[in-house]
């Protein structure tokens, strides 16, 4: 059997059909768009099935269509805090975007530091922490991160994750860099 279409299909029908019978198969369809590896969304897609067999007459190609159903988070944002005095806090807008054609909830977003660890929750916010976004939608998310007394100075980077309900990959990261300065 051979696909001519740049949609994913799946195909589950392996049969033997006797003279005069018939077969039917249930197939899927999950078309994405992707630029530069990021998915950009689900498209209709349109293509042919051809079935490889022993026929001697007829036609064995057929036509097919159909639409993905997904949610798929972009994230973009400048998150580069600079400099950042202790004690003080600065601001980025980290942009939850989602390119699929359902509605994307996201549930939380954590932050590490580039060796995996988790960042202490006192020297960062999120504004939301949790939300709704519709198909070709996006939300702004603030991100405050605020060295405190008492706490360690100098550069630090790693990634802020966004949990949700995406299709393909329901956790998605974008870098993240700050450096705390003493007063």
């Amino acid at each position: 059997m051979s696909i001519n279409t740049r949609a994913v299909l799946v195909l589950l029908t392996i049969c033997s059909v006797a003279c005069g019978g018939s077969s039917s198969s249930t197939n899927a369809v999950a078309p994405t768009t992707t630029t530069g590896g990021t998915s950009t969304g689900t498209r209709s897609k349109t293509g042919t099935i051809t079935v490889d067999s022993d026929q001697t007459r007829g036609t064995n190609t057929i036509g097919f269509s159909g639409t993905g159903f997904a949610r798929i988070i972009d994230l973009t944002g400048d998150l580069a805090f600079g400099s950042v005095t202790v004690g003080e806090s600065a601001t980025r807008t980290l942009t939850i975007r989602n390119v699929g054609n359902g509605t994307l909830t996201w549930t939380g977003i954590e932050v590490t530091y580039d060796d995996g660890s988790p960042v202490d929750t006192d020297v960062y916010e999120f504004s939301p922490m949790s939300g709704t976004v519709g198909p070709d939608e996006s939300a702004n998310v603030v991100f405050t991160w605020s060295p405190q007394v008492g706490g360690p100075i100098g550069s630090f980077s790693g990634l802020v994750t966004v949990t949700s309900g995406d299709n393909f990959y329901p956790t998605k990261s974008i870098a993240w860099s700050a450096t705390a300065v003493a007063p």
